[in-house]
């Protein structure tokens, strides 16, 4: 099973060591997020992304995006090659 949300970027704070974003889900009372907001309605998923590295870029203040939980035994075969292409590195 998993649990898939639709967050928003709702902070982006730069510094001297990095780039931090916050993220929150987007309330919905009809469409993707809808059974999120009945089930969980707040959460929030907050990185703190190293300096210089390229994954601060994708991030923007109002950007939303789709975060999808898997247990890691039950992780769909097509995003399984995507996870094992970044533990050989």
């Amino acid at each position: 099973m998993s649990v898939i949300s639709k967050m928003k970027v709702s902070q982006v704070s730069k510094s001297e060591y990095g780039t931090e974003v916050y993220m929150h889900p987007v309330y919905e009372d009809q469409g993707v997020n809808k059974a999120w907001n009945e089930a969980t309605p707040g959460g929030s998923v907050h990185m703190h992304i190293s300096k210089g590295k390229p994954a601060a870029e994708q991030f923007a203040l109002g950007d939303e995006f789709y975060v999808a939980f898997y247990k890691k035994d039950e992780l769909p075969s097509d995003l399984r090659a995507a996870v094992e292409s970044f533990e050989k590195v």
